[in-house]
């Protein structure tokens, strides 16, 4: 079954998007099941974007692609091994 785990805070700088990478990442390989894990980036920052792709990926793949016409769908980028990362 699926589950939604949502990190939401106004202020910069609380380590939202560090936990959310740590914690998909934790739920991927935490388990012997090794469940597929969606992070979905939706801070204009991108800082999770960042730290998932690296700056040189990210650039390459979902910046020159970002459009705000574009359905959340479109923008899932696959990643290494279950892990989805998607970004608008």
């Amino acid at each position: 079954m699926a589950k939604v785990i949502s990190m939401i805070n106004w202020k910069g700088g609380v380590g939202k998007s560090t936990l959310s990478l740590h914690l998909g990442v934790g739920l991927m390989l935490g388990s012997d099941e090794h469940p597929k894990v969606l992070l979905i980036d939706l801070d204009p920052q991108s800082n999770l974007s960042y730290l998932a792709l690296g700056v040189e990926k990210y650039v390459r793949h979902v910046y020159t692609k970002k459009a705000h016409t574009k359905k959340i769908f479109l923008m899932i980028i696959s990643m290494e091994s279950n892990s989805i990362l998607a970004t608008l």
